[in-house]
């Protein structure tokens, strides 16, 4: 038998964090009633494929996913305490995309963080079907007094 590697399915990390992005970018610049809706329809999505990938990966992965998340945001928002005009006339291209695209990236990084983050504690915590609770074990046990 040829022993299987197991790999994760990275097209849907991707995908997740592409429909975060989208989300964060859609939401300020439409109506706010159709924005809310339009923003949230799409973070929905990304949150579902965030979790498909999350089941494909081993818990120490989802940790470093986790951690690498994090330090993107934190690196991201920095950008917004130097301003984001500032950013936006030191980039070439408009303004306008450079704010949209900014926003995008740092709405990705901080919905998948914490996406990523309730899906390890999830996985900690042992929230699996199935799973008795140590109250549980402790009441199914044969105890000799």
């Amino acid at each position: 038998m040829i022993p299987t590697l197991e790999r994760s399915d990275r097209f849907r990390l991707a995908l997740a964090l592409g429909f975060f992005a989208v989300a964060g970018a859609t939401n300020p610049s439409l109506d706010s009633g159709v924005g809310t809706v339009v923003a949230t329809s799409f973070a929905v999505v990304g949150v579902y494929a965030l979790a498909r990938h999350a089941r494909t990966i081993s818990r120490k992965r989802l940790a470093i996913l986790s951690i690498g998340l994090w330090c993107a945001f934190l690196v991201l928002s920095l950008a917004y305490l130097v301003g984001l005009e500032t950013v936006a006339a030191s980039t070439p291209g408009g303004r306008a995309t450079t704010i949209a695209l900014v926003d995008g990236v740092t709405w990705s990084m901080l919905l998948g963080a914490g996406g990523s983050t309730a899906f390890l504690g999830f996985r900690e915590l042992g929230a699996q079907r199935g799973s008795e609770s140590p109250e549980e074990q402790v009441l199914d046990q044969d105890l000799d007094l």
